[in-house]
């Protein structure tokens, strides 16, 4: 037997261990599932960083979430510290999706600037999405995972939908954003449509500030009761290595297409809207004409 899978079991062995020793917030039949999908990545370093997470934010933060000192104690007790700051973000980084696509955009690039240290938050872990991404990008997050900043000395960063937020607990079990030790919480998140869902008033109020993608969303945040002093506006990073006109070339079947083209990429679900877009589409440029085509990329969740 390797010593990789000799730790792995090990570390296995410690966090029940702990479960059954400490009082916790998260349910522990949630913790094993978390700590099975950490299991399914392939690369030792993802497993391992995975597994430190569900210790360091499902078991001991956890333990701390029971705990009935106050924050007025908590404060008394804990000593000045010098004052650092450091990025712990938190994000659905090794699933896969638009919140994990943007979070990478942004940490790969920082992570070449500032302290940064990453969290897997919002979402189940996904293997095969992992296992597809560059090189580049697995020694970014695994560099990452395993950062651990003091405490009282970090801006927490939750990049999810705010159900994800312990505000003061999450709607779902994920990891815990904003952490207790936090110096400030920034919340990251969106919606397509023209307000926001119930329940997201109150959460995004919890936050020191939200970051949004769009004018357009600092409107709908602030209609719903958000603090326009507490919602800034920051566009989605663009790799643009990657995203370079000048070293791409149309595809040979859109190239011999002489009519005028839209491309819609989405997730395939009634939230986005296909129908409305296909319909609206329809309206406007009847098949007779053949005038427009619209190419829509997507994949069924």
């Amino acid at each position: 037997m390797s010593r990789f899978l000799l730790g792995i079991i090990l570390m296995i062995v410690v966090t029940i261990l702990l479960c059954s020793q400490t009082n916790l917030y998260t349910n522990r039949n949630v913790i094993v599932k978390r700590m099975y999908r950490c299991t399914r990545l392939r690369e030792v370093m993802f497993v391992l960083g995975c597994l430190n997470d569900v210790i360091q934010n499902d078991i001991f933060v956890s333990a701390q979430q029971t705990s009935k000192m106050s924050r007025k104690e908590q404060k008394q007790s804990t000593k000045p510290r010098p004052l650092v700051l450091n990025v712990r973000w938190f994000a659905p980084f090794l699933s896969g999706g638009g919140y994990s696509s943007e979070a990478l955009s942004y940490v790969v690039e920082l992570e070449k600037h500032i302290n940064v240290a990453v969290v897997q938050h919002g979402d189940s872990v996904n293997a095969q999405f992992v296992e597809g991404l560059p090189s580049a990008v697995k020694e970014t997050l695994q560099r990452a995972m395993y950062t651990r900043f003091p405490p009282r000395s970090t801006i927490d960063i939750c990049h999810s939908e705010p159900g994800a937020w312990s505000v003061p607990t999450p709607m779902y079990p994920t990891s815990t954003c904003p952490s207790q030790d936090r110096l400030y919480a920034v919340g990251r998140t969106m919606f397509e449509t023209d307000r926001l869902p119930d329940g997201w008033s109150r959460r995004l109020k919890a936050m020191d500030e939200v970051w949004v993608p769009s004018a357009f969303h600092e409107k709908i945040f602030h209609d719903a009761g958000v603090a326009r002093e507490n919602i800034h506006v920051i566009p989605e990073a663009v790799d643009t290595k990657i995203f370079d006109p000048s070293k791409a070339s149309p595809h040979r079947l859109l190239a011999k297409d002489k009519r005028f083209k839209f491309l819609s990429v989405f997730k395939w679900e009634t939230r986005k809207g296909w129908d409305i877009l296909i319909e609206a589409f329809l309206s406007q440029f009847p098949a007779r004409d053949n005038k427009a085509v619209l190419y829509i990329k997507t994949m069924h969740y």
